[in-house]
């Protein structure tokens, strides 16, 4: 008895759509159109759709030509892939204009700089509907960009002030809450309308405001890093992280703060989310309600694991370190740079230090607390201008580092005999002048 000759069509479905992704995506229109099954197994092959990419140029196109109705058929077209398949899409790139551009017939697109892989989204796809009813189906999907450039405008045409605008005031909560393999993500919403670009945000999280939000999660998503920019308004710190934390993460490891305005201490108290697992704080350019030293306090007194601390740019003129910095144990990195500190304090904190970064300040001395920095393996000064290190500080200071092997002294005023000294008595040190 012969055997039988195997055609194609007594191939497994699995087998049949591994072949049919060899063939690229631009042969699909017309290997879904031989049969029935072939077409079935083009809309649920794994590997063809694990990478989506809805390209805006034809798009473009054809609303330059003032051909709409095609304009809005193929955003229709658009929406029905992504209804097929967004359940197999793990990496999304839309690059998408805002329908009443297409309607009104004003090509926009918005500026972004994504990060792969990523999702990327530039508006809605259907602007009538919220983010997470467009978004629910892409239930695979790990990584994703949005960004927003609106300025909503009150009744006599001018920018409405502070109210956020588009998806952004749809609750970011409800968005995270519909993609459950998510573990890393980029929120920014920002105002057009004049006025500084880090102080526009209209990102709404919780009952704060901001212009920015990132997260990344590690595989396990056992806990997260945040950073938060352009905060306008935030009255608690821990109804914030709440918000952005998925379900079963508890604490941030990484904390990170930046260009934002007046920050009173107030909302950062009655955190618990940051005490368990936060190794990582960074407050950077952040305009604190007067001094800085309170909003700091209430930060390091619920972080008792901290390890790496950075304050960049946030001190007031003539403002000290401040006394929460000096009295906290087991600091292994400490940024204080671009403030405008003369001293350092002396306190536990400088026991654990390993690196210590104080670039861009008004030191005229080497601080002689610095002595007690026992740990010390790279000390940075770099373009503390006013800085005139002396034989005595070698002496006292730098060779009783046992464990100091980088030392950045560029835009110092360090003499020539006391490189040579330094050189001579700590001939394990590295003591570079670059601006690197």
């Amino acid at each position: 008895m012969g055997l039988r000759k195997l055609s194609i069509d007594d191939l497994p479905d699995p087998v049949l759509g591994r072949i049919i992704s060899l063939c690229g995506r631009e042969s699909l229109e017309h290997i879904a159109l031989v049969c029935r099954r072939w077409h079935r197994t083009v809309f649920s092959e794994p590997s063809l759709w694990a990478a989506l990419e809805l390209p805006g140029e034809q798009l473009d196109g054809l609303v330059q030509a003032g051909d709409l109705a095609a304009a809005q058929a193929w955003l229709a077209s658009q929406r029905s892939v992504l209804r097929r398949v967004g359940g197999l899409v793990a990496v999304m790139n839309v690059v998408d204009m805002d329908m009443e551009a297409v309607q009104n017939h004003r090509p926009e697109r918005q500026t972004a700089v994504f990060e792969a892989p990523a999702a990327r989204l530039w508006r809605q796809l259907e602007p009538a509907r919220r983010p997470w009813q467009h978004l629910s189906g892409l239930t695979r999907l790990t990584a994703l960009i949005w960004e927003e450039d609106s300025c909503p405008t009150s009744a006599n045409g001018s920018a409405a002030a502070g109210a956020p605008s588009g998806w952004a005031q749809h609750g970011v909560e409800r968005l995270l809450a519909c993609l459950p393999r998510l573990r890393s993500w980029q929120f920014a919403s920002t105002g057009s309308s004049g006025g500084d670009y880090f102080w526009s945000g209209r990102l709404q999280v919780a009952d704060a405001i901001m212009r920015e939000v990132q997260a990344r999660l590690p595989e396990d998503r056992s806990s997260a890093s945040l950073q938060l920019s352009g905060i306008r308004r935030m009255p608690s710190l821990r109804r914030l992280t709440q918000a952005l934390l998925p379900p079963g993460v508890t604490s941030p490891h990484s904390l990170g703060i930046f260009h934002s305005a007046h920050i009173g201490s107030s909302a950062l108290l009655a955190c618990p989310q940051l005490g368990p697992q936060l190794t990582q704080l960074t407050i950077s350019v952040t305009a604190c309600a007067g001094s800085a030293a309170p909003a700091v306090a209430a930060l390091l007194q619920q972080a008792p694991q901290l390890r790496s601390l950075t304050l960049l740019n946030c001190l007031g003129d003539g403002e000290p370190c401040p006394e929460a910095v000096a009295a906290k144990n087991g600091l292994r990195c400490l940024s204080i740079r671009d403030n405008k500190l003369t001293d350092l304090p002396a306190g536990p904190y400088l026991a654990d230090l390993e690196h210590l970064d104080l670039k861009r300040n008004n030191l005229a001395s080497l601080p002689a607390a610095l002595a007690a920095a026992t740990s010390l393996s790279r000390l940075n000064l770099l373009d503390n201008t006013e800085l005139a290190l002396t034989e005595a500080d070698v002496d006292s200071i730098l060779i009783r580092l046992p464990r100091l092997r980088a030392l950045h002294v560029a835009v110092t005023k360090m003499p020539a005999h006391v490189w040579a000294k330094l050189g001579r008595a700590a001939p394990q040190l590295e003591v570079t002048a670059d601006w690197d």
